[in-house]
């Protein structure tokens, strides 16, 4: 093999070992947010229940008042406008 060869077989074999290194930094990062991610996912959970929880409140006191919406939304008699169909 001359110097030559040599010289380029040493380079590529450079060139691929920081080609591997990169990928493997890369890979660490990648990991590095997954489980931040992987953190914040109960706390995210926990508030999505939160709301959830509101939202449900709200449709039962919602319906639960249901007919005194109703009966506060009922135009007067003889409306003919259609909207009594409530």
């Amino acid at each position: 093999m001359t110097d030559d060869e040599l010289r380029k077989l040493v380079e590529s074999n450079a060139g691929t070992a920081q080609a591997m290194l990169d990928s493997m930094a890369a890979a660490r990062m990648e990991r590095e947010q997954f489980r931040e991610g992987m953190t914040q996912f109960p706390k995210t959970l926990d508030r999505l229940l939160v709301l959830l929880g509101e939202r449900i409140n709200h449709l039962v006191s919602f319906l639960e008042k249901k007919d005194l919406i109703k009966n506060f939304l009922k135009p007067p008699n003889g409306c003919r406008l259609g909207c009594h169909n409530i």
